[in-house]
Formats: C-alpha cells, sequence, structure tokens
C-alpha cells in the first residue's frame, strides 16, 4: 500500500522496514522559537526518510496530535500489510 506524507512524498509500506517514535526536536529548551516534532522512517536499501511538524510553543499540542495520528495511521498500513504477506 502507498502512503502520502505531509511533504507529498510517497512510500510503499512493502519498503518500510521500521517507523521510529516521534521526539521532539526543539532548537533551544529556553526558547519560544519553532521547533519540530518528528519520527523517521526507515526504508529498505538504507534510505531514512524525516517526516516533520513544525510548531510554535503555543501549538504544541495540537502538533503533537496530528503527528501522533499520522504515525498511528502509517504503524497500523504497515501492520495490515504485513499481515498480509504471512
Amino acid at each position: 500500500m502507498k502512503i502520502t506524507l505531509p511533504d507529498s512524498t510517497v512510500v510503499d509500506t512493502a519498503d518500510i522496514l521500521r517507523v521510529s517514535s516521534i521526539r521532539d526536536d526543539a532548537q533551544d529548551e529556553y526558547s519560544i522559537e519553532n521547533s519540530t516534532l518528528l519520527f523517521n522512517i526507515k526504508l529498505r536499501g538504507g534510505e531514512t526518510i524525516p517526516v516533520p511538524v513544525y510548531y510554535h510553543y503555543s501549538d504544541w499540542a495540537q502538533k503533537k496530535m496530528e503527528i501522533t495520528k499520522l504515525r498511528n495511521h502509517i504503524m497500523t498500513q504497515l501492520e495490515k500489510h504485513r499481515a498480509n504477506e504471512q
């Protein structure tokens, strides 16, 4: 199954080896500048695709829910693909 990421990159679940957990890649813990929540998708062949969501500190909760929903969708599709392979 093909999954389209927010940046329009298309990834086939057959090519996904693993999906990392979500992490907060804050530029500076004392700054209120924009920061990034992200996870990585590791593909067969060694390529890693970062999936970032940028946020301002006041939008953290909403952006955290958005990226969690996206990652959960990818994980569900990946599990379905792997179940169909067996």
